[in-house]
């Protein structure tokens, strides 16, 4: 083989050689950045855990102020208020340290090609939790279910498996979803 000829066979599998990286690369991105939102979405349910928490305390420091008819006011003991204020202090607290835990990890997946990131994220990744809760729970599994499901119904060769009365569609939607979910674990009990 002439060296023109080793030439031509390179450059010919080197392209998809190349194009495979990429794609590997931009699954990769796309696992960061389903993650990152998934981190997003649990610090948005600590927010509203710790929204419920203050509320508790706004009731207990309105109960303390005069009533409206200006006659006295109604005690709340010390302990309960000190007990309310310290699990509020602990919930913000806890709230601060996941900021700064995502904020981290959102800026080391950016760094660079993305692939000295992804790899640091993989090692935060938590071996204790399954993986159904590291997918991102129900809803992320639903939503691949949904998407997965219309691209099905897009498709001519399984149109015909899939497109049928609205009922019946959500009813094998669900099944999936089931399926899924107990493929990955389940949610904890």
């Amino acid at each position: 083989m002439s060296a023109v000829e080793r030439t031509a066979a390179q450059s010919r599998t080197a392209p998809y050689e190349t194009l495979l990286s990429k794609s590997d690369q931009a699954n990769k991105l796309n696992d960061s950045i389903s993650k990152a939102h998934s981190d997003m979405v649990f610090i948005k349910d600590r927010v509203a855990k710790l929204v419920v928490q203050m509320n508790y305390l706004r009731q207990a420091v309105e109960t303390a102020m005069p009533n409206s008819k200006g006659k006295g006011t109604t005690d709340v003991p010390k302990e309960r208020l000190v007990e309310q204020m310290v699990k509020a202090k602990n919930n913000i607290n806890k709230f601060r340290y996941l900021i700064d835990e995502v904020a981290a990890k959102t800026q080391q997946a950016g760094e660079g090609d993305g692939a000295d990131g992804l790899r640091g994220k993989e090692k935060v990744d938590d071996p204790k939790q399954s993986l159904f809760e590291r997918l991102g729970g129900d809803l992320n599994l639903e939503t691949a279910i949904e998407l997965v499901y219309e691209k099905a119904v897009r498709d001519p060769r399984t149109r015909a498996h899939f497109e049928k009365n609205q009922k019946k569609m959500d009813s094998i939607k669900a099944k999936m979803c089931s399926f899924v979910t107990g493929l990955f674990g389940g949610p904890k009990t």
